[in-house]
């Protein structure tokens, strides 16, 4: 009968060290970046009978911070962080805070992105917040049946992103949370999302019409203007055209051509007012150069 009584009194005291080593309260903070990449913080909250804490996940864990104990990440099948008080004599409630970085939760299609996050329950949570952020100037996918599940989140903004929230109560063991969130950009100077492809093509057909009309004017009006230059007019605008150089000391053509000083100036000033050419007068130097519309035309008969 002592046996009996001292085997129950075993048992129910098993019953009571596994009951207590519950988690009061898990919140996790999940940031997600313009990068792709998330940052992460997880609050845990328990009591000195609950010696460690568990969070489990598939993706790396970068630059841990912890704040109110110690934690760390084993490798198993799956990255585990373990946390734990700093010291075991700790008594009372305890509160110890993570933040880290992972990155792989996210992938994109179509324009379309999927954030994706499984959250185990490795120790019976009373109560478990989850907040989610998206990046600013995202927007929840609206032809999704079910953009957001879990179903029931309360759906805000902080003034710049939008904001989803979620509490769940009496979490056992062994239970997931799955997270999945599709959303998009609404980045207005995406020009290729707000124009269909079609009409860009369009728009480019147009601007060529447009540009090869422009060009045949400006050819058929050089062509007319040469066309009445007299001789001596050809002459000068065939030794600026020849010369190599972009622009033409006026005396080289007194020089070249052979004519007068007054003649050349007679002769440009004729040019000029007709667009041949353009003057740049420096002190008492001029430069001549022809415009560009008429570079490539012949000048000679």
């Amino acid at each position: 009968m002592k046996r009996f009584i001292l085997l129950f009194l075993i048992i129910i005291s098993s019953i009571n060290l596994v009951l207590s080593q519950s988690v009061e309260e898990l919140n996790s903070t999940i940031d997600i970046k313009d990068n792709n990449k998330v940052n992460m913080e997880l609050i845990f909250k328990f009591t000195d009978e609950t010696k460690e804490v568990y969070f489990s996940m598939p993706y790396e864990i970068y630059d841990l911070k912890v704040d109110g104990g110690k934690c760390y990440v084993e490798k198993h099948e799956e990255n585990v962080l373990i946390c734990k008080p700093t010291s075991p004599f700790i008594v009372g409630q305890i509160l110890i805070k993570a933040n880290f970085r992972t990155e792989g939760m996210i992938s994109t299609r179509d324009n379309k992105t999927l954030f994706r996050l499984d959250i185990p329950i490795l120790r019976d949570t009373e109560n478990v917040n989850i907040i989610v952020k998206l990046p600013e100037l995202m927007a929840l996918v609206d032809n999704k049946i079910s953009p957001i599940s879990p179903s029931g989140s309360d759906i805000g903004s902080d003034g710049r992103r939008i904001v989803m929230k979620w509490k769940f109560f009496d979490q056992f063991s062994g239970d997931i949370i799955p997270l999945r969130i599709y959303y998009e950009s609404l980045n207005p100077t995406n020009f290729f999302q707000l124009i269909d492809f079609k009409w860009i093509i369009f728009f480019l057909i147009i601007i060529a019409v447009g540009i090869f009309l422009i060009y045949g004017k400006v050819s058929k009006r050089s062509a007319v203007v040469f066309s009445v230059l007299n001789e001596p007019e050809r002459i000068i605008v065939n030794l600026i055209q020849n010369n190599g150089k972009k622009s033409v000391d006026q005396r080289t053509l007194v020089k070249s051509s052979g004519f007068s000083k007054a003649k050349v100036s007679r002769i440009v000033q004729s040019l000029e007012a007709r667009g041949v050419v353009s003057v740049v007068r420096s002190g008492r130097k001029n430069k001549l150069a022809l415009k560009k519309k008429f570079i490539e035309e012949k000048t000679e008969q």
